[in-house]
């Protein structure tokens, strides 16, 4: 299935009237008023790239909050699943996925956007917990562990 049809076919699923690609092959999808996802299919390219603003990165981020958006590109035993990428020139964070479309169905392109909303929805709740709780993560250095390399 073509990114269009996909699209067209999901939409249709969904219920979300009028969603379809505009001239730079891009459609923004709004779930529960809050949360959306960018979908991008680029020309004469067989994979479709998922985003989600997860928020603005704080210029004085705890360490612990970094650490965490850095486990959580370590990959599972699920499989490729989304990544979140840092725009430094904006210092957006942002969950963003690629899906091959050769293979992909609409059931399972619903299944991904379920689960990318709900890690989402997660994220921006740690960034919004993380800019407002400082004591969450430790700041102390005598806590943080220390990792050395050697060199041979």
């Amino acid at each position: 299935m073509s990114p269009d049809e996909l699209l067209s076919s999901l939409a249709a699923t969904m219920g979300l009237s009028g969603a379809r690609f505009d001239d730079n092959r891009a459609c923004r999808l709004k779930f529960d008023g809050r949360l959306e996802i960018d979908l991008e299919a680029p020309e004469e390219s067989a994979v479709l790239n998922l985003f989600g603003l997860i928020g603005t990165l704080p210029a004085q981020t705890p360490a612990g909050f970094c650490e965490l958006l850095l486990e959580a590109n370590l990959p599972s035993n699920s499989g490729a699943g989304p990544v979140i990428a840092l725009d430094g020139a904006t210092r957006e964070l942002l969950l963003t996925q690629t899906l091959s479309v050769e293979r992909l169905t609409v059931d399972a392109l619903a299944q991904t956007l379920e689960r990318l909303l709900a890690e989402l929805e997660d994220w921006q709740d740690r960034l919004a917990a993380s800019s407002h709780s400082q004591e969450t993560f430790s700041e102390d250095p005598a806590e943080t562990p220390v990792v050395t390399m050697m060199a041979v």
